[in-house]
């Protein structure tokens, strides 16, 4: 169950870190919030280097490739469309949509991978995913002011965009590590480190491109520190946690059970706010309750 338990704290990690985004998305572009809690959570990882740079021996230069392209794919192009879907349509809206990535890898998985495609991954995934987009899309969680249709739509087929990225990134990331199915801290957390700092450079260039200079003076110290925290949280802790996760059980029960963030992310909301659950967040939560004992405990 460590596997289950490190994709469900990664999933809390990145919940949390899309509370922190809001207030920045609000006063600079999606590429400037993306380096900078980027570049904090490089800073961190490189705190833990010393003590896990010896296993950059271990992987070969195959899997270094897929894991550079795992994080562009994943971090850099993924977590933008992200964003966009964030500022244009908001948390409620953009999320459940992002979040539909795990359909994506489990046939992916299948696929790429070979992964069974077992018919409690069958069940499993789509009452997790269907039960996020209940719960998340309840009538009371409105962002304040509704975006305009063509808003509306840019923001749905980048949070779209988003998930179908996220899904190539993620099974990178699985095939780089099926020659490592080994329960080792040291390994993920190096792995995590590497795709992390290896897409700065990608996001560099977009912040130059877009003028981002500009933009960042409009942060003030407090935007900074929860972007940080942000950062560290959803690429760093988040990250070591999913790799974990990936390195325990397979990708297409990790997947699902990573992508409950919006579920948690709403209940932060909510009790920040102080609402009270409505009928159609009670059934999504028994969604996603089932859904999460289908892959995880009777997955086979």
């Amino acid at each position: 169950m460590i596997g289950e338990i490190a994709a469900l704290s990664a999933a809390f990690c990145w919940a949390l870190s899309a509370v922190l985004y809001k207030n920045a998305l609000q006063k600079v572009s999606y590429f400037v919030v993306n380096l900078v809690r980027s570049s904090f959570a490089v800073l961190f990882l490189l705190l833990t280097l010393p003590f896990v740079f010896y296993q950059s021996s271990v992987l070969v230069p195959n899997e270094y490739m897929v894991l550079t392209l795992g994080a562009i794919t994943n971090l850099v192009v993924g977590d933008t469309f992200y964003f966009i879907g964030l500022k244009k349509i908001g948390v409620s809206r953009a999320q459940p949509i992002s979040y539909s990535y795990p359909i994506c890898v489990m046939f992916f998985a299948a696929l790429v991978l070979g992964e069974p495609l077992t018919s409690s991954v069958l069940i499993g995934t789509p009452l997790i995913v269907v039960g996020v987009i209940l719960v998340s899309l309840d009538k009371t969680s409105k962002e304040d002011g509704s975006p305009k249709d063509s808003s509306r739509i840019k923001g749905m087929v980048a949070s779209l965009v988003a998930a179908v990225f996220w899904s190539i990134g993620l099974t990178c990331y699985k095939w780089a590590l099926l020659n490592h199915e080994i329960n080792d801290p040291a390994l993920t957390t190096f792995v995590t480190a590497f795709r992390t700092t290896v897409m700065l450079p990608f996001l560099i260039l977009l912040f130059v491109a877009s003028r981002g200079s500009r933009q960042i003076r409009k942060l003030n110290r407090i935007d900074f520190t929860l972007l940080a925290v942000a950062g560290i949280l959803a690429l760093a802790i988040g990250g070591i946690l999913l790799f974990t996760s990936y390195v325990l059980i397979n990708a297409n029960v990790a997947t699902p059970l990573s992508s409950t963030s919006p579920f948690f992310s709403l209940i932060l909301a909510r009790h920040y706010a102080g609402e009270k659950a409505t009928s159609r967040i009670i059934l999504g939560t028994i969604f996603i309750v089932f859904g999460v004992a289908l892959v995880s405990i009777f997955a086979l």
